[in-house]
């Protein structure tokens, strides 16, 4: 034996008895006791083969000219999810090769019953299939009396190792080369190669849960004393997939007043934590009967096309009608002192 490969759904061990030219399956079931009987295990066979193919004529049911298999190596069925999957494939070393020899790699479909794992057992004595599904001829600049291997990729090529020259060649379905490579230790002698083995690559991380941004609220402010402060608020929410991280920021574009916000952005914000509330303070111009609007945007800081836009607007009022003396009288109290009558102050227009 040469190799072994496993098969789980049928629990089948795989072969390769590369002096008899040919593949073998067993049944994994069977207890010691079994395995030394005819009786037993899934397949009740007990430690008898399951299936055997590549020369009948090693059991008297062919001749040398019913030969698939020669000297072969690494005979694996092809693993669940690659193409051809269920299939095996073995490296036919070309050994006693009739016309000479030389290597291929070999896809052949068992006749097996994918529901019991049951092979068919033909009336000569065989087991199918007569023909190959694949075969790729190895250029015989390539060819290996001994070792090698042959494995299906998940891009549906197949890597084949030339062990005896080091060499590693990757071919299509359709037989071209897209890939070669010469072990190159150590250098320039005895670079033989026992076999290969192609490691596909990490699946690709899911995608990140998605945030998405949602703003509650508006700010509307009317009848403003010129010069005033106002006051308002809205809310920032994350309402995207679970454990989504929201990353935000306000862009404020006003041109009129001085602008003053608790947050001005955020990160990490996720669905479960709910809204975080904007708090915004604003003294406003003092220009009488105004109005005066415009737009703040609150911005997904990974995703520039999730903006919300809150509007804002704010008209102010004539100034009370005080006469001259009485304003002016109020604005030599308030100099001298600074820190009197706060609530008249801020109706006057002096805060």
């Amino acid at each position: 034996m040469n190799s072994v490969d496993y098969n789980p759904k049928f629990d089948q061990i795989l072969m390769s008895a590369h002096n008899f030219n040919e593949v073998w399956i067993i049944d994994h079931s069977t207890t010691t006791e079994e395995a030394a009987s005819h009786y037993g295990g899934i397949y009740n066979h007990g430690g008898d083969l399951l299936y055997r193919w590549g020369n009948p004529h090693a059991y008297d049911c062919g001749t040398a000219a019913n030969e698939k298999l020669y000297f072969q190596h690494q005979v694996t069925w092809i693993k669940p999810g690659l193409p051809g999957a269920g299939h095996i494939l073995v490296f036919s070393n070309g050994n006693n090769r009739p016309g000479g020899p030389y290597s291929t790699a070999d896809e052949f479909v068992p006749d097996v019953n994918n529901n019991t794992g049951e092979y068919e057992l033909l009336p000569d004595g065989t087991y199918g299939p007569f023909d190959l599904t694949w075969q790729y001829h190895i250029p015989i600049e390539y060819y290996s009396s001994i070792w090698s291997g042959v494995q299906r990729m998940i891009n549906g090529n197949t890597l084949i190792c030339s062990g005896t020259i080091g060499t590693f060649i990757e071919v299509t379905q359709d037989k071209q080369i897209v890939w070669t490579f010469v072990n190159p230790y150590p250098p320039n002698q005895y670079n033989s190669v026992y076999r290969t083995e192609y490691i596909p690559p990490p699946p690709p991380p899911p995608p990140p849960p998605v945030s998405n941004l949602e703003c509650n609220g508006n700010l509307s402010w009317s009848n403003i004393k010129p010069g005033a402060t106002v006051h308002g608020s809205f809310q920032v929410m994350n309402m995207g997939d679970n454990s989504s991280l929201l990353n935000w920021t306000v862009n404020n574009t006003m041109t009129w007043g001085t602008w003053t916000f608790s947050h001005t952005s955020g990160s990490n914000l996720t669905p479960e934590m709910g809204p975080v509330t904007i708090n915004v303070h604003v003294v406003i111009p003092k220009e009488k009967n105004m109005m005066f609007q415009g737009n703040l945007s609150v911005q997904n800081k990974n995703n520039a096309s999730d903006v919300v836009t809150i509007p804002v607007t704010l008209t102010t009022t004539a100034s009370a009608s005080y006469s001259i003396p009485f304003q002016s009288f109020w604005q030599r109290i308030f100099e001298r002192f600074p820190h009197a009558f706060p609530i008249l102050r801020h109706f006057m227009g002096y805060e």
